[in-house]
């Protein structure tokens, strides 16, 4: 077996419903709409910018009037809260930002972050930054090249950083726990990257936490959670490292004391 104490938390849209944010894929998927899956299509950006703004605009106005759920401030909780000899790493294929906006770090972003931005003539020195603005009426423009600016995600037809996927395979090497949250690990290259099957049958012990069944990766899962990520995390947590089930207790009274103030 690895050691168990080495958590890698690996998440999907699933975590981010309950904050109102849509899901990819299933009965209300966003990528069951065509219009969407075009707009988030590389060659959408070069050949009309305007349209692909449109759609990430929209999503940067719903995700600025989101809150971090309860299963991401218990992932940022817990990470605060480690004893010697633990560590948790988080996984993410969201461009939310809503790890960061919880206190999450040690986070890899593996699709980018929708509210920020960068330039995109690939020379540029521009890095990309913070902009939660939707840029409705006039296309950005970079001050140091006077390109168009981009949101920093990865489109339809891109391929991931390098250095991110070289860093989540470190990860996936290391983990010695392995808890998937609200993803169906259909997208590539993260299920490759992930391969479940691998990590099941090296000693890692695999855990599901989604509303909907494992499907035909049941089997590569020691452990099977079947519900919300907001309720089942952080019941997880609590098990998997000493003393944060107290702590987290302690923080969400407190909040229930200050929102009652």
């Amino acid at each position: 077996m690895r050691d168990a104490k080495n958590i890698v938390v690996f998440t999907g849209a699933g975590i981010s419903a309950s904050a109102g944010l849509r899901t990819y894929r299933g009965p209300d998927g966003l990528w069951n709409d065509a219009a969407v899956v075009k707009a988030a299509e590389a060659q959408t950006l070069r050949a009309d910018p305007r349209l692909s703004w449109d759609h990430w605009g929209g999503m940067r106005r719903q995700i600025a009037s989101a809150e971090a759920t309860k299963a991401h401030l218990a992932l940022a909780a817990a990470q605060a809260a480690l004893p010697d000899g633990y560590s948790l790493n988080i996984l993410t294929q969201n461009v939310d930002g809503l790890h960061a906006q919880a206190g999450s770090n040690n986070v890899i972003e593996f699709h980018g972050n929708v509210m920020k931005s960068r330039c995109t003539n690939p020379k540029c020195e521009l890095q990309p930054f913070e902009d939660q603005a939707p840029h409705a009426k006039a296309l950005p423009v970079c001050a140091l090249c006077g390109h168009h600016l981009r949101p920093d995600v990865v489109l339809f037809g891109e391929t991931v950083d390098k250095e991110k996927a070289g860093a989540a395979r470190k990860l996936m090497k290391a983990c010695g726990t392995l808890v998937v949250v609200g993803t169906t690990l259909e997208v590539q290259p993260a299920k490759s990257i992930v391969n479940i099957k691998k990590r099941f049958y090296s000693g890692v012990k695999t855990i599901w936490v989604n509303i909907t069944p494992a499907g035909q990766h049941h089997w590569s899962f020691k452990e099977v959670h079947t519900g919300g990520a907001d309720k089942v995390v952080p019941e997880l947590l609590a098990r998997l490292i000493p003393g944060f089930g107290s702590i987290f207790c302690c923080i969400e009274a407190s909040k229930r004391n200050d929102s009652s103030n």
